[in-house]
């Protein structure tokens, strides 16, 4: 449904290539027994990237996983 409503900036695209720079929604995730990253968690990849929540006005093009890490997260 949110693809329907909004194809101008998002894809269920799986390919990161074929999604043209648009959000992915992982409707694939939406399923019993899917894995998918709580907040504030820390990914078992190199730098600790972290899972957070953005608010609109953070999310712009260009942003990496990268970004995001458990070294600049801080929660009050």
């Amino acid at each position: 449904m949110v693809h329907q409503e909004l194809p101008k900036i998002t894809s269920i695209e799986r390919q990161i290539s074929d999604r043209k720079g648009k959000m992915y929604l992982d409707f694939l995730q939406n399923r019993p027994h899917a894995t998918i990253a709580s907040v504030y968690s820390v990914r078992p990849k190199p730098g600790a990237t972290v899972s957070m929540p953005l608010h609109w006005d953070e999310v712009k093009s260009g942003l990496k996983m990268s970004d995001f890490t458990i070294f600049m997260l801080s929660i009050a």
